[in-house]
Parts: structure tokens; sequence; C-alpha cells
């Protein structure tokens, strides 16, 4: 089984990730580790903003599916393991994964002010520090505002399988996934 993960920034996606890897054995991986792990390898800095370029770039110049190829190659699908995989943010990501029998795309469904709030908490480097900054941030990994990046999660939602509201606690969360992982197996 494979459980795609997307939402908009600050939606909770690596705390779910977290759930599925430490509660039920899945195995992790990301968009964000490919772009990053390309970073490093170019020897280019990991904030937020280089990060995103560096996914553009790498899409012009490979496809939009690459990044989703990439992390594809890296599963082994022969159904001995589960797999979540996290940081869908365009089509491009998706499509690739759609074509897996064993994939479902989840959507970490919470409110901007519930989000806005979490990001300026938790202070991880590279996160927006104001409202305004994570206001403008939220808009283009939506594609609300053109950033030259095409990100894009507004249009995951039409691919989306199952939305999982995380506007609760972590306690809360962590039954969703709870429920949603012995849903799939049956």
């Amino acid at each position: 089984m494979i459980i795609g993960l997307v939402g908009y920034i600050g939606a909770g996606k690596t705390d779910a990730a977290e759930i599925l890897v430490k509660e039920h054995g899945f195995k992790k991986n990301s968009f964000g580790k490919a772009v990053r792990e390309e970073a490093i390898g170019r020897g280019l800095p990991i904030d937020r903003g280089s990060l995103q370029k560096l996914g553009y770039d790498l899409r012009q110049e490979f496809g939009e599916e690459v990044l989703a190829r990439r992390i594809i190659k890296e599963l082994d699908l022969s159904g001995e393991n589960n797999y979540v995989i996290e940081g869908f943010r365009s089509a491009g990501d998706i499509l690739p994964f759609k074509k897996l029998s064993s994939f479902i795309l989840v959507w970490i469904e919470v409110p901007f002010e519930k989000r806005c709030k979490r990001i300026l908490a938790r202070g991880r480097e590279g996160d927006p520090k104001t409202r305004e900054q994570f206001k403008r941030a939220d808009e283009i990994d939506r594609g609300i505002v053109e950033s030259g990046y095409h990100q894009n999660t507004d249009e995951c939602l039409k691919f989306v399988d199952i939305t999982i509201d995380n506007s609760g606690s972590i306690l809360e969360l962590d039954f969703q996934i709870k429920k949603l992982v012995g849903e799939i197996k049956c």
C-alpha cells in the first residue's frame, strides 16, 4: 500500500507521515527529500525558495513527473512494504503514482488561520515568520500567485481519494490515521 499525503503548508502532512511510520510500520519518502538530495548534490542552499526553484528547474529540464519517477524507483513495489509519500505539489507529482494500483491520495484539511498559527509557532528553518509571509507562501503553494515555480496544490484536490480533517489535536489525527489504515486494509 502506498499512501500519498497532500495538503496546504502547515496542514500536518509530516505529523500524519510520522504516525504512519511509527505506529503502522510504513516507510517514508517525500518530494522534499528528493529535491533536498539534489540540492545537496549540486551544492545549493536548502531554504524553501531555493528548493522551490530547483524543483521547478528539474521539472523544466526533465518533465513534470521527474520527481515522482525518482521516488517510485526507490520503492519496493512487490507489496511487502507499505509507504507514505509526502509533499505532492502538482498533477505531475500525482499522475505516475495514480498508475499504481496500491496508491491512495489523502488530503489533509486544516483552515488557513489554524495552519498559519501552527507554522508561526513551529519556527522551522525556512518557514514564514509573519502572517503576511505565511499568506504569500500559501498562495504560491496553492498556485494562486505565480511564483515562477508552478506549484499548484489546489490542482491536487481533483485527484484526492480520501480527506482527513486535521483541525484538532495530534491525538485526533492519530485516531483518524488508525481508522484510515483499517479501512484501507479491509
